[in-house]
């Protein structure tokens, strides 16, 4: 996996973390992103530290501008995105009886809606760089 770039969300805690590390520990430069900055810095710092490559960016997966901002950073500082792990997520805590429409929402807009934007801007960098995608 020797210089391979790879994007991960919600990277700052959980799966994105493990991730995060796992590709890390394969050779990849990896990307650590997550609404929580700081977060995403100790995950970075961790994968630094242990001697791989790793940059922290904050992003909130539901903006549409960020992504393009996150994605456009990303290529111009490594040239090409190889791998992107769309792993940010959120859960209604409590009883559905008890959840707004707004929670609801809110979990779609997280879990589906920002998995399109990110794999949409991903594969528009893949494709004009002439990368390969599925």
């Amino acid at each position: 996996m020797q210089d391979k770039v790879a994007l991960v969300t919600g990277a700052g805690s959980g799966i994105g973390k493990a991730c995060s590390y796992r590709l890390a520990e394969e050779g990849a430069v990896v990307y650590v992103t997550d609404v929580n900055e700081e977060s995403a810095l100790d995950v970075a710092n961790y994968i630094t530290e242990s001697g791989g490559k790793a940059y922290a960016l904050q992003q909130d997966v539901c903006d549409e501008e960020r992504w393009a901002y996150v994605v456009d950073h990303i290529v111009c500082e490594s040239g090409k995105i190889d791998i992107l792990v769309n792993n940010a997520g959120i859960a209604i805590v409590g009883s559905v009886e008890d959840a707004t429409l707004h929670d609801w929402q809110r979990t779609q807009e997280v879990n589906l809606d920002s998995v399109f934007l990110g794999t949409r801007e991903v594969i528009r960098k893949m494709k004009g760089a002439g990368g390969i995608y599925y």
